[in-house]
């Protein structure tokens, strides 16, 4: 509200609210000239702007600051009745006088009147408006530790005023666990919610160390050996980013047990973290702990990969990365575990790069091995592809759910202004197996033991083909066209069979399904050049250099 002699309503918190841009409720107020009615005007601002109907929140706190540039001279209202109103709804006060009146005792004594406690720094006396820049922050600093100071003298210390409770969040069986990584001057920590019981779990407030560390910024939870562990990353921890392991002490309280630190400036490692339930038992094997700005030779962010000990022990050796030449690709920004991809029975991962390709972003899979994860990615998604006006692919992912309904779990990808949904592909294992009869091939047909007719059988081959599906799924029977080939003699330069086709290389087509065996018999001949046989009358020996059969 703007006053002098009349009071003049700018607008209220429901217009406030519901405006698209604030700065324009501001910028359309023009100055009105008068007598200085600061009474009335501080009885018009209690009745009409602090209710319900201008939009007023029944349990916020409550703040009003009187900017004035004259003592007043209000005829019809006295300032204990104003300030009777305004105390009434435990309304803060800050009084601003501008200009040479509030110089003196007597304008101080009427700024006093109107502030509120004016030992507690309510109350400001400037020369003129250009002033009012250099007590800003100081106002703008005392206004927001209003919120949850709970009536602290010191109106300038942050507890919880700015924690963000809520930047990164958990929910275990009982417990709801919220990060605030800007509690205590973004020092940080995390809220534990258990029924009506609550507890801020961090280092220590005094740790100067951890001052703007953003504890909280993450938050994953680990289990092992019928144990819980709260890990929380702190990516501004010395600058260098860390990641802190909480266990729970025998006493029920939050011990910190662990602390896992960054080595590059600025890497923001920390910033995301997964933990990994590898074979599926029930128990924490890996922690995953991105540092999407971390710099090595040309790739640009990183994710460390940490194996979990028996004892609750992590130890940190191997780390993920994406492509080359992509300094700038924020890699580890997002991470998430998927279930089974490829049927071995064991989790994979999903890696956000959304800085990559110019701003358009990849995901990639790594699939997980015994007792850890594979180290090269096995597929790379990009978000070019998939439309090219998509930017910031791989900003956030997730595989816990199943999409499409066809019991396989599917995988979500957040970009700007949209999300995809990849559809995971069934996987199916083919085995082939090949049985001669007889077996072995004699081996008396090619070496001129006996008289034998070039073309003549000496072998039939069946090759058998069996696919199954190794995803669970409701998608039935799985069908593919299977191609083979097979080759006599691979590998010589000259073969010394062929199949019915007198040829050495057969190349077959079929369409298969996991719901029947294919099986296919194949003859193999004698594939005979120069047949050199001696004839039975005959004493005369054979020139030295062809007593042998050259086959084809």
């Amino acid at each position: 509200m703007q006053f002098s002699d009349l009071v003049k309503k700018e607008f209220n918190f429901e217009e406030y609210e519901l405006s698209r841009r604030n700065e324009t409720l501001v910028r359309r107020i023009r100055q009105i000239k008068g007598d200085t009615y600061t009474p009335t005007a501080i009885k018009q601002l209690v009745e009409e702007i602090f209710v319900e109907d201008s939009g007023l929140r029944t349990d916020s706190k409550r703040v009003m600051v009187v900017i004035t540039d004259g003592k007043s001279n209000d005829p019809d209202t006295t300032f204990p009745k104003a300030i009777r109103l305004a105390e009434d709804k435990q309304i803060l006060r800050f009084a601003v006088g501008v200009g040479p009146d509030f110089q003196s005792a007597e304008g101080r004594q009427e700024l006093e009147i109107i502030a509120s406690n004016s030992t507690n720094n309510t109350v400001f006396s400037i020369k003129n408006f250009n002033a009012l820049k250099t007590i800003q922050d100081q106002l703008q600093a005392k206004i927001f530790a209003i919120e949850g100071a709970h009536g602290s003298e010191n109106l300038t210390y942050f507890k919880n005023e700015m924690s963000q409770e809520g930047f990164s969040s958990i929910l275990t069986s009982d417990t709801v666990v919220l990060g605030s990584p800007g509690a205590y001057r973004w020092s940080g920590g995390v809220l534990l919610y258990r029924g009506d019981n609550e507890t801020f779990v961090n280092i220590t407030i005094m740790d100067g160390d951890l001052r703007n560390s953003y504890l909280g910024y993450s938050v994953q939870k680990a289990t092992r050996s019928g144990l819980d562990y709260y890990i929380v990353g702190a990516p501004r921890y010395r600058h260098t980013g860390a990641v802190v392991i909480f266990q729970r002490g025998s006493n029920g309280t939050w011990e910190n047990r662990q602390r896992i630190p960054g080595e590059q400036i600025g890497s923001y490692f920390g910033s995301e973290l997964c933990t990994m339930d590898v074979n599926g038992n029930g128990e924490t094997d890996l922690l995953l702990i991105g540092a999407p700005l971390h710099q090595y030779q040309r790739f640009g962010g990183m994710v460390l990969v940490c194996t979990m000990s028996p004892q609750g022990n992590f130890s940190c050796g191997h780390s993920l990365r994406g492509a080359e030449e992509s300094g700038l690709g924020r890699f580890g920004s997002s991470v998430a575990v998927l279930s089974d991809l490829n049927g071995d029975g064991l989790s994979d991962v999903a890696i956000g790069a959304p800085l990559e390709d110019e701003h358009r972003g990849r995901v990639y899979i790594f699939h997980g091995e015994s007792g850890g994860i594979k180290l090269q990615y096995s597929q790379c998604l990009e978000g070019v592809k998939q439309s090219p006006s998509l930017t910031y692919f791989g900003q956030s992912v997730s595989g816990v759910m199943d999409v499409s309904g066809d019991l396989l779990t599917d995988l979500v990808i957040g970009s700007l202004g949209m999300v995809t949904v990849f559809r995971t592909r069934p996987i199916v294992n083919f085995s082939a197996s090949a049985v001669f009869h007889p077996q072995p091939i004699p081996l008396a047909l090619y070496r001129c033991h006996q008289v034998v007719e070039p073309g003549s059988l000496i072998s039939n081959v069946t090759v058998c083909l069996r696919m199954a599906s190794l995803a669970p799924g409701n998608l039935g029977e799985l069908k593919a066209n299977v191609t083979y080939n097979l080759f006599l003699d691979f590998g010589r330069q000259q073969g010394r069979a062929t199949f019915l086709s007198f040829a050495r290389k057969l190349t077959t087509n079929r369409l298969h399904s996991t719901k029947m065996t294919m099986c296919e018999q194949y003859t193999i001949h004698l594939s005979v050049r120069h047949v050199y046989l001696p004839s039975p009358e005959s004493n005369t020996p054979l020139p030295s250099q062809n007593h042998y059969c050259q086959f084809h």
